[in-house]
């Protein structure tokens, strides 16, 4: 009930009552003003009541909102930065330091770019980048997905699964490839050589599917994209560089035939 309708009701038995005495004359008019004057005040405490107790609840909803509104903003921040470490490890490990192993093992295994340290930078940028990529999946899995982020985001979600499946595999097999007396060694050496190729360009892909689903994808676009760049230019001059020394090679072995 509002406050005019509790006045009026005030009113309304006020002037029943007046009526009734005015008929039977039994209170003088000086009486009737008497009455009319406290009637006023207290619906005038009413009100002032009233309108203090919506006051109070107006407040209380109010702080009740404000606390709310902060502990959601918190939560997003927390949640927010936990989705950019998770970019971030998932760039450098699956986006970055898997094709640099790849690179290293492809140009520099062999001469005439041959390097005598090139399993170990192979197996060190394989490992660390498994390692990153495995702690960015975690990390995306802790900060918590509501059903729309999960429909939103499931391409994304259903490659990192693959990846990670096919980077474990590629694990095993280039540890059965380091063993010399293994029998299967060259079929494992094929695999894990074709499985690197795919691993590559599934990761590159994956980066690039959960870039365009953050909000500032723009950033990261430009980042990342500089990144594969650089890389795809390095293996690009690599490339030039060993053709151009096995070509160079062979000339030199054909005119040492000719001349022999």
């Amino acid at each position: 009930m509002s406050t005019a309708d509790i006045a009026l009701g005030w009113l309304t038995i006020a002037a029943n009552d007046v009526s009734e005495r005015g008929r039977l004359g039994s209170r003088s008019s000086s009486s009737l003003c008497n009455e009319s004057i406290t009637l006023t005040k207290t619906v005038t405490k009413l009100d002032e009541r009233q309108v203090e107790t919506i006051r109070t609840e107006i407040s209380q909803s109010e702080t009740t909102t404000d606390y709310r509104s902060g502990n959601g903003q918190s939560a997003w921040h927390h949640r927010h930065h936990l989705l950019n470490v998770h970019g971030i490890l998932n760039v450098i490990g699956w986006g970055t330091l898997l094709p640099i192993g790849m690179i290293i093992a492809r140009y520099f295994r062999k001469p005439p770019t041959k390097c005598d340290e090139w399993y170990s930078l192979h197996v060190s940028c394989q490992i660390l980048g498994y390692l990153l990529g495995t702690m960015g999946g975690l990390i995306c899995l802790l900060s918590g997905k509501s059903s729309k982020d999960y429909n939103a985001r499931r391409p994304h979600i259903i490659l990192s699964i693959i990846i990670f499946t096919l980077a474990t595999i590629q694990m095993f097999l280039g540890c059965l490839r380091g063993q010399r007396e293994t029998k299967c060694r060259k079929a494992c050496g094929i695999y894990h050589r074709l499985l690197g190729y795919v691993l590559i360009g599934l990761s590159v892909a994956n980066s690039l599917v959960g870039i365009e689903s953050e909000s500032n994808a723009g950033r990261w676009r430009w980042v990342y994209g500089s990144v594969l760049l650089v890389l795809v230019l390095l293996a690009i001059g690599l490339e030039i560089n060993k053709r151009l020394k096995l070509n160079n090679n062979n000339n030199t072995n054909n005119n040492n035939n000719n001349n022999i």
